[in-house]
């Protein structure tokens, strides 16, 4: 298997650790396969991750079904990522087009109008640090998904995110010890390997 284009090293390393492991565990093999990623500008790297091995995937079987999907956020769990990697396999199931936000077990909330999300990378926050001992970690965890249904809302009304990214921004130092953007437009985001930095621009359709 050969990947070409601009790949970060963490994530070509996990890609052929991913593969390895479903040579072992399936009776799929992947030999021959090329891949080249084009394109400019930033793109988040659990998305990329997740994009290059689906495709693979899908490339050798001919389709990704929920089946498949199962067996590889099952795999995925055996390499030790967190929950937001079969999230994200799980989402490339979901038919629709406009935004939407959802969790295991529960029908998805759809955004009832487009918008456009424009992104500009800032940096890298480096590697996460997690806190030994949060107090009230229950509450914090509540207060995440409560501010992302209060910020589809928003979205959903044409109003300001800013509010919002300060909370979500704010529970990342709280957990992980990231230091908090100086901008209510820049968020901190997930990625591959600890977290970046983004700039973000919403403009409603």
């Amino acid at each position: 298997m050969e990947v070409l284009g601009d790949v970060p090293d963490n994530v070509l390393n996990f890609i052929e650790l991913f593969f390895n492991y479903l040579n072992e565990a399936t009776s799929i093999r992947v030999e021959g396969v090329r891949v080249e990623v084009k394109g400019e500008g930033y793109v988040n790297t659990c998305f990329l991750y997740v994009t290059l091995t689906n495709s693979i995937i899908e490339s050798l079987t001919g389709r990704l079904d929920r089946e498949i999907i199962r067996r590889l956020q099952a795999l995925d769990g055996e390499l030790g990522h967190d929950d937001s990697i079969p999230a994200l396999r799980e989402a490339s199931l979901l038919p629709y087009q406009n935004a939407y936000i959802w969790r295991y077990g529960e029908e998805p909330i759809i955004l009832d109008r487009g918008v456009e999300l424009r992104v500009n990378y800032l940096g890298e926050c480096g590697q996460l640090r997690p806190i030994k001992e949060v107090p009230l970690i229950d509450v914090i965890t509540r207060l995440a998904g409560l501010s992302i249904i209060e910020g589809f809302r928003r979205l959903n009304e044409g109003k300001s995110l800013d509010p919002i990214i300060r909370v979500l921004n704010a529970l990342w130092y709280l957990i992980y010890g990231v230091k908090p953007p100086k901008n209510d437009s820049s968020l901190v985001v997930r990625e591959f390997s600890g977290c970046s930095y983004i700039k973000y621009e919403v403009k409603h359709q």
